[in-house]
């Protein structure tokens, strides 16, 4: 949980998430960034930031567009909150995908590139 709380903080931290002029959000490049700052590894965070985005998406932290486009996660996605209490809570009512949910969204999602 401690994880999850640095990866929080600093996506709350992140000028370019939070409070970019035109188009804030995450994306996976913004969140490995992210990630990179609160001391994640950002070559192994890579690999799973798929993962959170989709985690994410389920806690509905963030809200991709309803009809997805093969752009629409390279795109920022505006969290749904900036409240840590808030993220906190949906992150944790919400169990992170297993391996092969990960993968079937792969499979459907190319466009999740950065």
């Amino acid at each position: 949980m401690a994880n999850v709380e640095r990866l929080i903080e600093a996506i709350l931290l992140d000028e370019e998430i939070m409070a970019h002029p035109s188009l804030p959000g995450l994306t996976r490049a913004r969140l490995r960034e992210a990630a990179a700052r609160a001391g994640f590894d950002p070559h192994r965070f890579g690999r799973f930031s798929a993962a959170l985005m989709l985690w994410f998406t389920r806690a509905g932290v963030i809200v991709p567009e309803e009809t997805p486009s093969a752009t629409a996660w390279a795109r920022p996605i505006p969290l749904s909150s900036d409240d840590r209490a808030t993220l906190r809570s949906l992150l944790t009512a919400v169990s992170p995908p297993d391996g092969e949910a990960v993968a079937h969204a792969r499979s459907e999602a190319k466009g999740m590139t950065r």
